[in-house]
C-alpha cells in the first residue's frame, strides 16, 4: 500500500475513537462514504461537460449575444441532463465500490468478502462473519477516503466548461464592439453584410397584405408594389442597383440601413456595401419577380353577331362578360351612331344604362334589353356598340371587346361587300369626318397628356389620315402619275407624280373640275397628315377641314364616278409591269452573314466565367464577389426567363458558401450552375445540319454488302 493512501493508526486518537464502532457498522459506513464521493465527482464532471456543450451551442447560434429567457433554460436543462447522464453512468461503479477499494489497495479481497457477507450473512456462521468484519474494519480504518477516490479531475473537467461557456457569451460581444469600431472609424476591416428584411407592400387597390421576408433569394412581387429593404451590415453605405439604376441606403448609425425599391419589372435587386474609405465588400444580390396586373377581359357573350334590321324598330338583348385577375372596377356599354353617306357622315355617341351581376370582385355579368327606336335609326344608318371595362389600378387604361354592328337595310339592297377595313381597327368606316372628330378630342384632352402621349396619339391619327388618303386614290384607279414604275410597290403612294400631275391640274391643264377638287383633298390630307407627324395638331385640323370641303365639292359633280372597289374588281399587278427590258440581267448579292445572338454570347460568356471560378483556387472575397457578379450577368440577359433565374439562385448560393469558406458546397452549386447553363445555351443554339452521303457512297455500302452476302452462301 501506498503513503498516500494508507493511514496509520498507531498515536492517533481519531483510531481509537473509531475502533469502538461496530465493525460491521464502520465497513458499511465506510463504503457508503465512498459511494457519495463516486457520486459527486461524476456530479461535478458531468456539469463541466455541460457547461461545455452550451458554449457549442452558443457559438453554433451566431446570433446576437443578448440572453433571453428561452436561451437560458435550454442551457440550464443542457447542464442539468450533463449531471444527470454523469450520475448514471456511474451507478455500475458506485454499486461495486468494495471492488474499487480492491483495485486501487490490495486488501487480499477482505473488503468484497465483508461487503458480500453484510449483504448476505448467512452464507457463513457468526464467527466467521465477525472475523472478516474485524479484518476488514481494521483495513479501513488505515485507509484515507480523499486520497483513495480524489476529486481534483472533476473539478478541472468543471473548471474548464464554466470557462468555455463564459467565453462562448462573450466572444460575440468582442467581435460585435469590435466590428462597431471598424465600421465608425471606416479605415479598418471589411464591409460585410448580414442579416437582410424585405417588406413587400402590394398597391392599395390590389387588396393584399404586406409580406416580410428574411433573407430572401428571389423576391416575388406585384407590378408596382414597393419593397423596403432593411439591411443588417457593418459598413459605411450601401449602395442598391436595380436595372434601372443606383440607390444609397440611408443609416442613422451605420449598421442598420434601409431604403424602397419600387417592383415594377423583372430583374434584381444588388446591394453593394463599402467602407468610408472606400473600400467595397461583397455584393448580395436578390432576384426579383414582378407579376403584371393583367387587363380586364371583357366580352360581349350575346348576341355576339353583326345584325341587320329592315327598320329602326326591333329591341337587342345584350349580354356582357367582364373579368379580372384583381378586381374590376367599371364596365360600361357604349355605343357610336353612324349616319349619313359618303362624306357627310355624322356620328354620335352614348353609353347604355346596364344592370350589373357582381358574382365576385374578379368577375361581372351585365344584361341590357336594347330598344332601338330611342335612337331614331333611318334606313343606311348603324349603331356599332361595345364593351369598355377598367380595373381599380388608377389610370389604367379600358379594355374594350370586340364591336357589332347593328345597321338597318338601305332600301332593297344589302351593305356594300367592296367597303371593309382592317378588322383588327375600329368596326365601321375610317372617313375624313371621322379623322376630324378624333383630332379635336385629342385637342380637347390635351391638358391631361403628357407631351409624349400626345405626339403618339397624334402620330396614330396620321396613319388613319393616309389610309383614308390613300382609299380614296385607289378608288379612281391606284396612282395619278401616268406611267407608273414597275419597281414601285403598288401599296405605296408616289407622291412626287402625284404633285406634277398636281400642278398640271392646278394650272388649269385638268378640265374636270370634280378632279380638280379630289386632288386639292387629297393634297389636304398629306399636308395634315405631316402636321399630325410633328404634333402640330391645329393647323392639321385646319387641313383637315379643308380636305373634307373639297371631297363634298367633288361628290356634288356627276362628272367624276368615286366608287369603292367591290370583291370582283381587283388590280391585276402582272398587267402592271412596263418599261424597258434592256438592262434585265443577274442580280449579283453578297453572301449574307449568321447574325449573332447577343443572348448567346452572354449566356456564353457567363458560363466562361463559371469554368474559370472551378478552375482557380481563389480567395474567400474574391470567389464569393465573382459568383455574385455572375449571378448579375445571368439576370441582366433576361430577367424574366425561369431557367436563367434558377440559374442566378444556384450562382448567388455558390457566393453564399464561399463567404462561409464552405468550398465544397460552392463547388457544386457553381457545378449545377454550369450544367443548367449549359443546358439553355444548347436549346438557343442551332444545330449544324449532317452532312449528306453521296450516291456513289451509297453504291459501295451496297455492293459490300452483296459481296459479304455471296461470302456467306445460301442459308
Amino acid at each position: 500500500m501506498s503513503a498516500n493512501t494508507v493511514r496509520p493508526s498507531d498515536g492517533d486518537g481519531g483510531g481509537s475513537a473509531r475502533a469502538e464502532v461496530g465493525d460491521a457498522a464502520f465497513v458499511r459506513a465506510f463504503l457508503a462514504n465512498v459511494r457519495n464521493r463516486i457520486a459527486f465527482a461524476a456530479a461535478v464532471r458531468g456539469i463541466g461537460v455541460g457547461f461545455a456543450i452550451t458554449a457549442i451551442v452558443t457559438l453554433l447560434r451566431q446570433s446576437s449575444p443578448a440572453v433571453s429567457l428561452l436561451t437560458t433554460v435550454v442551457d440550464g436543462a443542457i447542464v442539468v441532463g450533463s449531471a444527470f447522464v454523469a450520475m448514471r453512468l456511474s451507478a455500475g461503479m458506485r454499486s461495486r465500490a468494495a471492488v474499487a477499494i480492491e483495485k486501487r489497495v490490495n486488501c487480499d479481497n477482505l473488503v468484497v468478502t465483508a461487503d458480500e457477507l453484510d449483504e448476505r450473512p448467512a452464507r457463513a456462521s457468526s464467527q466467521m462473519v465477525a472475523l472478516v468484519q474485524r479484518q476488514a474494519a481494521t483495513v479501513l480504518r488505515r485507509l484515507d477516503v480523499e486520497a483513495l477516490f480524489p476529486t481534483k479531475q472533476a473539478w478541472i473537467v468543471l473548471a474548464i466548461g464554466v470557462f468555455s461557456a463564459a467565453i462562448a457569451q462573450i466572444l460575440p460581444m468582442v467581435y460585435e464592439r469590435a466590428g462597431s469600431n471598424a465600421a465608425s472609424s471606416g479605415t479598418t476591416g471589411v464591409a460585410t453584410i448580414g442579416d437582410i428584411e424585405a417588406t413587400v407592400t402590394a398597391p392599395a387597390y390590389a387588396g393584399r397584405a404586406q409580406q416580410i421576408l428574411k433573407n430572401p433569394a428571389r423576391i416575388e412581387a406585384l407590378a408596382g408594389s414597393r419593397v423596403q429593404l432593411t439591411v443588417h451590415a457593418t459598413a459605411a453605405s450601401i449602395v442598391v442597383e436595380t436595372l434601372l439604376g443606383k440607390q444609397t441606403l440611408t443609416s442613422s448609425d451605420q449598421k442598420t440601413f434601409t431604403g424602397d425599391v419600387t417592383a415594377d419589372a423583372d430583374g434584381f435587386i444588388a446591394l453593394g456595401p463599402s467602407t468610408s474609405a472606400g473600400k467595397v465588400g461583397t455584393r448580395k444580390l436578390i432576384g426579383l419577380s414582378v407579376t403584371p396586373d393583367r387587363a380586364p377581359h371583357v366580352r360581349i357573350t350575346a348576341p355576339g353577331r353583326d345584325m341587320l334590321f329592315p327598320d329602326g324598330n326591333h329591341a337587342i338583348d345584350i349580354a356582357v362578360d367582364a373579368d379580372d385577375d384583381l378586381a374590376l372596377g367599371t364596365l360600361k356599354l357604349r355605343y357610336t351612331k353612324v349616319s349619313g353617306s359618303g362624306e357627310r357622315y355624322t356620328f354620335s355617341e352614348g353609353e347604355l344604362p346596364i344592370q350589373i351581376t357582381r358574382t365576385n370582385e374578379t368577375n361581372w355579368k351585365a344584361r341590357v334589353h336594347w330598344d332601338l327606336r330611342s335612337l331614331q335609326l333611318a334606313s343606311g344608318d348603324m349603331v356599332v356598340y361595345r364593351a369598355v371595362a377598367t380595373d381599380k389600378r388608377p389610370g389604367a387604361p379600358a379594355t374594350e371587346s370586340d364591336s357589332y354592328i347593328a345597321e338597318i337595310r338601305l332600301g332593297d339592297g344589302d351593305a356594300a361587300a367592296g367597303f371593309a377595313v382592317d378588322p383588327e381597327q375600329e368596326r365601321y368606316a375610317l372617313s375624313q369626318q371621322m379623322i376630324i372628330v378624333k383630332t379635336e378630342r385629342l385637342l380637347a384632352k390635351k391638358s391631361t397628356l403628357s407631351t409624349q402621349a400626345f405626339a403618339d396619339e397624334a402620330n396614330d391619327i396620321a396613319v388613319e389620315q393616309r389610309r383614308v388618303r390613300a382609299e380614296f386614290v385607289f378608288m379612281m384607279g391606284g396612282e395619278l402619275a401616268d406611267i407608273p414604275d414597275p419597281q414601285e410597290d403598288m401599296t405605296t403612294l408616289h407622291e412626287e407624280s402625284e404633285a406634277e400631275s398636281e400642278s398640271d391640274i392646278l394650272d388649269g391643264r385638268g378640265a374636270n373640275t370634280g378632279r380638280l377638287a379630289l386632288v386639292r383633298a387629297v393634297r389636304a390630307m398629306s399636308g395634315a397628315a405631316q402636321l399630325l407627324n410633328t404634333a402640330v395638331v391645329p393647323e392639321a385640323l385646319s387641313r383637315e377641314k379643308i380636305a373634307l370641303t373639297q371631297l363634298e365639292r367633288a361628290f356634288s359633280h356627276t362628272r367624276i364616278l368615286l366608287r369603292a372597289l367591290t370583291q370582283a374588281e381587283k388590280l391585276d399587278l402582272s398587267r402592271r409591269m412596263t418599261g424597258p427590258l434592256v438592262d434585265v440581267g443577274r442580280d449579283q448579292h453578297p453572301i449574307p452573314h449568321g447574325e449573332v445572338s447577343a443572348r448567346v454570347v452572354a449566356l456564353r460568356g457567363a458560363l466562361a466565367g463559371i469554368a474559370e471560378l472551378l478552375a482557380v483556387n481563389t480567395g474567400r472575397t474574391d470567389a464569393s464577389a465573382r459568383a455574385s457578379e455572375l449571378a448579375e450577368r445571368v439576370l441582366r440577359v433576361d430577367p424574366s426567363a425561369k431557367p436563367l433565374q434558377a440559374i442566378a439562385t444556384q450562382l448567388n448560393e455558390a457566393a453564399a458558401h464561399f463567404g462561409k469558406l464552405q468550398t465544397d458546397n460552392a463547388r457544386h452549386s457553381l457545378e449545377l450552375a454550369a450544367v443548367s447553363l449549359t443546358s439553355t445555351l444548347r436549346a438557343e443554339i442551332i444545330a449544324a445540319p449532317q452532312q449528306s452521303r453521296s450516291f456513289d457512297g451509297d453504291r459501295l455500302d451496297g455492293a459490300i454488302a452483296d459481296a459479304l452476302r455471296g461470302a456467306r452462301g445460301p442459308k
